[in-house]
């Protein structure tokens, strides 16, 4: 793998990306950090490709990843008064009306995240604003799941410890393994953790990251209680039936608040 950026997996922790990068390399794979391809050289069987610096890498296949671009040019937008920016991406306001305002816009040519799941909840509001006789509505991006389905998986929600701390907010942690947990241990599972983080005023949720067994499914239930303004110590206090994975969700939560038998 060789990564343009100075760890893998923008937008989770730096200590998520570095546990998942020591898992890959525990499996054989070599990792290029801040590093990028300078040239390809296709044999009949094999690649040869030059990293800047000198190093080669000799692979059978080459997956370059690099992002995508909106197809939004010479389809007519222009002329329809849509404004587009310079990556061809529709231009819209909070409640996704573009500069027609009888023309709408979701999705990945609108730009921000490219999820599937924040498309659809983008249009579903989109169209709801579009018909509406009365006030319109902004959609709430903060409790947007990002899932990465790895092995392990790892998924996010809202504000990641990284970024809390960047953007210069007080905050609590509250983490949790799962080699802790008996049925992650029991599926043979148990790399990983839940953190969570909670401001260290007001103790409200703000965000978790997930890394281990069925996190792209236990991170709906962290968007839920920031969603419904739950504490960290309410989460904690939220019975989780044993033995399940979602345990660690508590554990952490309670670990966070200092009261867990996970201190122990």
């Amino acid at each position: 793998m060789v990564e343009l950026l100075p760890q893998l997996l923008t937008g989770v922790d730096r200590r998520t990306a570095q546990q998942f990068q020591r898992l890959l390399e525990a499996d054989g794979v070599k990792v290029h950090l801040e590093a990028r391809v300078e040239s390809l050289e296709y044999g009949r069987k094999s690649v040869r490709a030059t990293i800047f610096g000198g190093a080669n890498v000799e692979t059978d296949l080459v997956l370059v990843a690099v992002g995508r671009a909106a197809q939004t040019k010479d389809i007519g937008l222009e002329q329809a008064g849509v404004q587009l920016n310079e990556r061809g991406q529709v231009q819209v306001n909070e409640m996704l009306q573009t500069a027609n305002p009888k023309i709408w816009g979701a999705g990945d040519c609108i730009g921000g995240v490219q999820l599937a799941h924040l498309a659809s909840a983008e249009a579903a509001r989109a169209v709801e604003n579009a018909l509406s006789a009365g006030p319109q509505r902004a959609l709430d991006r903060t409790v947007v799941p990002n899932c990465i389905f790895t092995y392990p998986e790892i998924a996010t929600v809202g504000l990641v410890a990284d970024a809390a701390k960047a953007d210069g907010r007080e905050i609590r942690i509250g983490q949790a393994r799962f080699v802790g947990e008996a049925k992650a241990l029991a599926e043979g599972e148990s790399e990983g953790y839940v953190q969570l983080v909670a401001d260290a005023q007001t103790d409200l949720l703000l965000g978790a990251t997930i890394m281990g067994p069925h996190a792209v499914e236990l991170i709906h239930e962290v968007g839920v209680a920031i969603t419904d303004g739950f504490t960290m110590a309410e989460l904690g206090e939220v019975i989780h039936a044993h033995p399940t994975v979602s345990e660690v969700v508590m554990d952490a939560a309670q670990q966070g608040c200092g009261v867990a038998p996970y201190l122990s």
